[in-house]
């Protein structure tokens, strides 16, 4: 969506792309990524169209941590899962069976790749 930004951002044009942050709620300019004033109504009008800034952040194995009450990417040493950025002990609500998973994914990229060569 074409916002106004500061002056000088994109050259000597006043107007340049917006697109909407949903997580922090913000509009952010594309080319100097400045967050820019908008109304509900402009927000909510990106959202729809969706000019929205895209996050890929799907990870290999991320649960939820009990603990520190975000989602992060986890390790298996056998029975236990540890979280990567995790301070302190870790809980997580899954079964024996995705953990049983977990360690079985290793084993068979490596199997794999033996078999190639």
């Amino acid at each position: 969506m074409l916002i106004n930004c500061k002056p000088g951002c994109s050259g000597k044009k006043v107007t340049t792309e917006g697109s909407l942050d949903v997580e922090q709620d913000e509009v952010v300019c594309t080319f100097c990524n400045e967050v820019i004033p908008a109304s509900k109504f402009t927000k909510m009008s990106m959202k729809r169209q969706g000019d929205v800034i895209k996050r890929d952040n799907r990870k290999s194995f991320q649960f939820d941590c009990l603990t520190c009450n975000k989602k992060v990417q986890t390790i298996s040493d056998g029975d236990k899962l540890t979280g990567l950025n995790c301070k302190g002990s870790c809980q997580f609500n899954i079964s024996k069976f995705t953990i049983h998973a977990m360690n079985s994914v290793p084993k068979i990229v490596e199997e794999q790749s033996e078999e190639s060569e």
